[in-house]
């Protein structure tokens, strides 16, 4: 069993109590897209598109939270993300995205999965939901939008620039 950045996702989890008293720990989005991205390197080749849909979900998470979208406006923090992205809030959320998971599970489990997540391995993945009926966006069904949102997590998640493609 592989275990790749789970301690690491662990150790960020968010402790939540419910209601009958008992605690649990949630990991933070970026963490579970972190595991989601590996989870889809192991076995998105295999068919288990499952791993794709969800790592679309949580980019549009972030691309519709107020707290994290504010962070792309403050110079102090994530400003250059949002100038990165050409000012298109939705890819700079997901740039926001890879920025988190390298702080989540680290430089260098990051650039490990970086390197695993080719742009080989993003194409497919981009191309494994065109026909998606669940994600609710239509922009997000669309294979080059979803390209661009795989490439900007890949850019601020790895230490190793992203070649691009060979379209």
């Amino acid at each position: 069993m592989d275990v790749f950045a789970f301690q690491e996702v662990l150790d960020g989890a968010e402790l939540y109590r419910l209601p009958e008293g008992i605690e649990v720990r949630v990991p933070t989005a970026a963490g579970y897209a972190a595991l989601k991205i590996k989870a889809w390197v192991d076995k998105g080749a295999l068919g288990w598109t499952k791993h794709a849909r969800d790592l679309s979900y949580v980019c549009m998470w972030y691309q519709n939270s107020p707290g994290l979208n504010d962070s792309l406006y403050d110079y102090e923090k994530d400003a250059d993300l949002f100038e990165l992205a050409n000012f298109d809030q939705d890819l700079a959320s997901t740039y926001l995205l890879g920025r988190h998971i390298r702080a989540t599970i680290g430089d260098d489990l990051a650039d490990q999965l970086g390197t695993l997540w080719n742009p080989a391995s993003r194409k497919l993945m981009a191309s494994s939901e065109r026909n998606d009926r669940f994600l609710p966006s239509a922009k997000a069904r669309d294979y080059d939008t979803r390209l661009q949102y795989f490439d900007a997590i890949h850019a601020t998640l790895s230490a190793v620039q992203s070649p691009g493609h060979d379209d």
